[in-house]
């Protein structure tokens, strides 16, 4: 466990200044821009290696102004280029950037300058550990304008204070080749390690510093030279127990430092693939659950069908012959949504299933999830097409192909005017259409739903088009704010609904207990076993609203309860977990609306 923040080491040198090149790359200026959003506002210990020959402080002053709120966890040393520990070798660079051929090398990026500054990262790292000035017992080397290729570089606020003792450093290309001579294979550039970002003890990385000088001169001696990331990898392919990796391309080299958030395609489509191929087991099940966060916080992403398939092969490897927990998990959730793709993801792999000793646990086709249906009403007044189109919308984000049929009740329709909502509901097999020329209100929904549902046993949603006012009408903003609401809960969150319902007998939004128990705006989720027992409604205005709560022993839930009174601008929408853990079955109570029993 940390005690103290681990301290950043960095180095900005204007190296193009004194290679007079300063054209074709980014500029000092650029630099220090970048490092003004990002290293350089971070509140931690921070030490700086910039150059002794600066004779104007441009530099120096910018630093120590960007760092004034830090200046108690912030050491700026001045290092002449030429007096570091990698300079010595520039000679010998020079020579062997002439004579040596990296193939897809920059050659106007990667100089024999440039290669020298990267490589006394490891000088500055050794010279700051030893210094530790912030007492620190672990370290991270960052580059000055890392920023300038990772994304999320807020993340670093959640695992800087979980930075291990081993080398933490970003693997975009492992390096599994079997080569014996590294002087030919690495006459290209192959990107298999990062080295913007690597963290870790202060032991460990000053064991770095020493395999990283005796590489580069062993490199050297033998008539060759790269990139500080080829040495790096070399080091680690020799001293894997030193390295703790994790896995992306550039942009995730902050972000995905505990848990992929980018580059998940170039993981699971190229390398896992890899390891796979060179048969490094072991390595491939340690990066799928590396990603097990990943997939857990996004249990829709695409990859997640290829993700389970590779779990379902190497997990026997590794946990006594049990699928874990969490690869169980996903695959039921898709399995309850009735997923396809999923169901042939375990028919692919029938055999390998059978060498399980939990696949019981893997839901079989009779716990398949009830059939799902939907009514909606519509009513032809005001903008009710551009609501229409605003819940069609929603409903096509995945309740709609969840849906087995959509009862679409439409009142007040005629079909001269209503031919723009024709085109909207023609052709979709999984519509029911029944539509009146009266205003029916929702009793015509709440009274027929029944007679068009095949089956005995079903999870329903009901909505409808909440909130229809003239365009001009003052308060369509707040009526169309509390439908935008609602159609959130109800529409969008579908899968946390379904999953309540193995519990409650109804759930919606703003529970309400006058002028009787309600939902109030009448949207919500039930299923057959309690809907069955309700009886019709009756003519009074407010009695559809009354109807899914209107038996005593009902067991209802509200997802939330401020869904009324706020506008949708000012609305903050949370995502399920945050909505499961605050469910509730406490009333909204308004003593003003116990007057309107009578419409009810």
């Amino acid at each position: 466990m940390l005690q103290t923040f681990p301290t950043i080491v960095t180095s900005i040198y204007n190296i193009r200044k004194m290679e007079n090149n300063e054209t074709n790359t980014r500029n000092i200026t650029k630099y220090l821009e970048l490092a003004n959003d990002f290293i350089l506002s971070l509140p931690y210990p921070l030490i700086i290696f910039t150059d002794d020959n600066d004779n104007d402080n441009y530099i120096v002053d910018f630093l120590n102004d960007k760092r004034t709120k830090f200046k108690e966890i912030t050491s700026i040393n001045k290092i002449a280029i030429e007096n570091t520990e990698y300079y010595h070798h520039l000679d010998k660079l020079k020579e062997l950037h002439s004579d040596y051929i990296i193939y897809n090398l920059d050659n106007n990026k990667d100089t024999p300058l440039y290669i020298t500054l990267t490589n006394n990262k490891f000088y500055f790292l050794e010279t700051a550990i030893k210094m530790n000035p912030f007492q620190s017992s672990h370290f991270i080397w960052m580059d000055f304008g890392i920023n300038h290729c990772a994304r999320n570089c807020e993340k670093i606020h959640e695992w800087i204070i979980a930075v291990p003792d081993k080398i933490k450093q970003l693997c975009i290309n492992p390096f599994l080749e079997n080569i014996d001579n590294y002087k030919t294979f690495f006459q290209y550039v192959y990107h298999h390690l990062a080295s913007g970002v690597f963290s870790g003890s202060s032991e460990n990385m000053l064991k770095y510093c020493e395999l990283f000088k005796e590489k580069i001169q062993h490199t050297y001696n033998e008539g060759w030279f790269q990139l500080e990331e080829a040495v790096m990898t070399i080091i680690h392919r020799e001293n894997p127990e030193l390295f703790d990796l994790y896995y992306g391309d550039y942009s995730g080299i902050i972000s995905n430092y505990l848990t992929p958030i980018h580059n998940i395609d170039l993981i699971i489509d190229h390398i896992i693939p890899k390891t796979i191929a060179y048969q490094k087991q072991k390595m491939t099940y340690d990066i799928l659950i590396y990603m097990l966060d990943y997939f857990r916080q996004n249990e829709d992403s695409c990859y997640i069908y290829k993700y389970i398939d590779f779990h379902i092969i190497f997990d026997y490897y590794f946990t006594n012959k049990f699928l874990l927990p969490d690869v169980i998990y996903l695959t039921n959730k898709k399995l309850l949504d009735n997923d396809e793709t999923m169901k042939q993801v375990l028919k692919n792999n029938t055999e390998n299933l059978k060498f399980y000793e939990n696949t019981q646990l893997i839901l079989s086709d009779d716990c398949i999830m009830k059939p799902i249906y939907g009514v909606y009403f519509i009513c032809c007044i005001n903008n009710y097409l551009d609501v229409v189109k605003e819940q069609l919308s929603c409903l096509k984000k995945g309740l709609l192909s969840n849906t087995h049929k959509l009862i679409i009740f439409v009142t007040n329709y005629n079909e001269n005017e209503c031919v723009e909502l024709d085109k909207l509901l023609h052709d979709n097999e999984k519509f029911i259409l029944i539509k009146s020329p009266h205003n029916l209100y929702e009793k015509f929904a709440i009274n027929n739903y029944k007679k068009y549902i095949k089956h005995n046993e079903y999870y329903l949603y009901y909505f409808h088009t909440k909130g229809l006012k003239h365009k001009d009408d003052p308060l369509i903003h707040i009526f169309s704010s509390r439908r935008q609401i609602l159609n959130y809960y109800t529409l969008e969150m579908y899968k946390l609904n379904i999953e309540l319902l193995d519990k409650y007998d109804a759930i919606g939004c703003s529970l309400s207990l006058y002028p009787k128990k309600h939902f109030s705006g009448n949207f919500w989720w039930s299923k057959s076993k309690h809907l069955e027992t309700l009886e019709n409604v009756n003519d009074n205005y407010l009695s559809p609203e009354m109807y899914v709560l209107s038996i005593d022993n009902c067991k209802y839930v509200s997802l939330a309860n401020d869904t009324n009174d706020i506008l949708i601008e000012n609305y903050v929408f949370r995502h399920a977990e945050i909505i499961k853990k605050n469910i509730t079955s406490d009333f909204i109570v308004v003593e003003a609306h116990r007057s309107l029993i009578s419409m009810c």
